[in-house]
């Protein structure tokens, strides 16, 4: 029997004075509760969570408690992800990290009853209890999951850990079938514990760290209707070269494609995520939206637009079919390359390249333009490269502050053909080791990097220069732009200073967008 090792916080002495626990208490608390202050009510309800979390209580009390939390939790969800999809709100970075927060405090809520209820020999409905709190645990450490993507922070390998081993131990327990819930709302638990387990792997599957902000939960609900039609199977003959995954529940590891010719020991922990059901109804959704442009049914969110709908089916199809292979090779390379990370520190080194002397100097002379506000390291090592990206390391743990989908401006100190040659990039994983550092794969965005000005007018006609970097790929004008997305907004024309010449301009589309950044598409009006 899987032996579950779970992590939730301790205890606290003096808690329970903090806070009535009685669940008619939370019932009439969380009642009197106004969700019309959206940020107040996620912290009223982040601070009860932690408090309830950290005082002892009876599990049914505790059970009683964070079920009326979830319904709070829910109410906040539907209006920061099905509000947000619908465009009538817009969600800050700071409610994201506030609602990843809560997240995380639920998640623990429902892992330790999870731990209490399986260790009481005697509990009223004890299964059927037991499957719901394994579903709602599953349910809340899957949110964590797309909150990280959307937060473009590296995922922690305990909840991979944690989603597997709740999953072994309800399948072990025959209760990873047994129908916990009815309610019909996608931003919930799916009615199985396998369900919401499958949900989780495929939002893993398609690429997430790509997707713009409200994507995630477009393809959320997508999967809350449609999730069921993959397959999980312990038998490894099953096998097949496309439409195949593998999934290793001793291990910190989302699915992985499978090849024919690798061999895995049949421990008993593997398991193979099958898509084929899935793809059948995924391509009958396309070529109905494309004959007669109706949308799945049931499928995203009402506000999608035919266009972006056919776009995420496309996606769901390419990476639930077959491996996608590596576009090029990786080649070992030993080396250092001088890294400028952050959007306003780029800004400043193209600004100041003309005052650079390409030499052993050239890290020196990078810190001294940057100035002593700048903290993160310039001198990095090369791991290996492709002609798409390449992997890069630094021995100091600072370095782990970088998240996923920070842009880096590099020049290769051993490039001589091009010497003055800088190379702009995105961080698209990281690895943190504390004896090592941190080590960061960056993948290219081609073209020339310039700084160029998005040009705005105050109430007096002033004009106003806003420092934006854009990438030139052969053109005569840059096709790419690299702009704070609260800059731009959902502005289409734009006024553009490029080179010093003014030019009206038009944003085609978003390639793909953090927290913080976006990348769009240009073109001269």
């Amino acid at each position: 029997m899987t032996q579950l090792k779970l992590t939730y916080p301790s205890f606290q002495a003096g808690q329970e004075f903090m806070l009535d626990t009685a669940p008619s208490a939370i019932s009439a608390w969380h009642e009197r509760l106004a969700f019309s202050d959206i940020d107040r009510a996620i912290h009223e309800l982040l601070n009860v969570a932690k408090t309830l979390n950290r005082c002892q209580q009876k599990t049914a009390h505790r059970e009683a408690n964070f079920l009326t939390l979830s319904k709070g939790y829910l109410q906040i969800s539907k209006h920061l992800r099905e509000h947000n999809d619908r465009r009538t709100i817009k969600v800050t970075h700071n409610q994201l990290k506030s609602l990843h927060a809560l997240s995380t405090e639920m998640a623990f809520a429902f892992k330790r009853l999870v731990d209490e209820l399986s260790t009481q020999k005697f509990a009223l409905k004890k299964n059927q209890r037991l499957a719901q709190a394994i579903n709602y645990s599953q349910h809340y450490l899957g949110i964590m999951l797309i909150e990280h993507y959307q937060l473009h922070t590296p995922v922690p390998a305990y909840l991979w850990h944690e989603l597997h081993m709740l999953y072994e131990f309800a399948e072990e327990s025959n209760l990873h079938r047994t129908k916990t819930s009815s309610l019909d709302d996608a931003l919930e638990p799916m009615a199985t514990i396998e369900g919401t387990y499958i949900r989780s792997c495929l939002m893993a599957i398609i690429d997430p760290y790509h997707l713009g902000d409200n994507l995630h939960w477009h393809l959320f609900k997508y999967f809350y209707h449609w999730a069921n039609k993959a397959k999980l199977d312990k038998n490894l003959q099953h096998f097949s070269e496309s439409r195949c995954f593998i999934i290793n529940l001793n291990e910190g590891k989302k699915p992985l494609f499978i090849s024919k010719e690798t061999e895995y020991e049949d421990s008993g922990h593997l398991r193979l995520l099958l898509t084929h059901e899935l793809l059948e109804i995924v391509e009958q959704h396309m070529l109905k939206l494309e004959e007669s442009q109706e949308l799945p049914k049931p499928g995203f969110y009402k506000a999608i637009d035919n266009k972006l709908a056919m776009k995420l089916l496309h996606r769901i199809f390419t990476y639930c079919d077959q491996h996608l292979k590596r576009q090029s090779t990786r080649y070992p390379m030993m080396g250092h390359v001088n890294v400028v990370w952050g959007a306003n520190a780029i800004q400043k080194t193209l600004s100041g390249l003309n005052k650079l002397t390409i030499n052993e100097h050239l890290a020196f002379q990078i810190k001294e333009l940057l100035g002593d506000d700048y903290k993160t390291g310039i001198n990095w090592q090369t791991v290996n490269y492709s002609e798409g990206g390449m992997c890069i390391r630094h021995n100091k743990q600072q370095i782990a502050q970088l998240a996923v989908g920070s842009i880096a401006l590099i020049r290769i100190d051993n490039n001589h053909e091009e010497p003055d040659r800088w190379q702009l990039a995105i961080s698209r994983w990281q690895n943190i080791d504390h004896a090592r550092g941190a080590t960061i794969g960056v993948e290219y965005l081609r073209g020339n990097p310039e700084l160029n000005y998005y040009l705005t007018k105050t109430k007096d006609d002033q004009i106003i220069k806003h420092p934006i970097i854009t990438l030139k790929q052969g053109e005569s004008f840059p096709s790419i732009m690299i702009a704070p997305k609260s800059l731009i907004g959902g502005q289409k024309l734009l006024q553009l200073e490029i080179s010093g010449k003014h030019y009206p301009s038009y944003v085609t589309h978003i390639i793909e967008s953090s927290s913080q950044l976006a990348i769009f598409g240009i073109r001269r009006d």
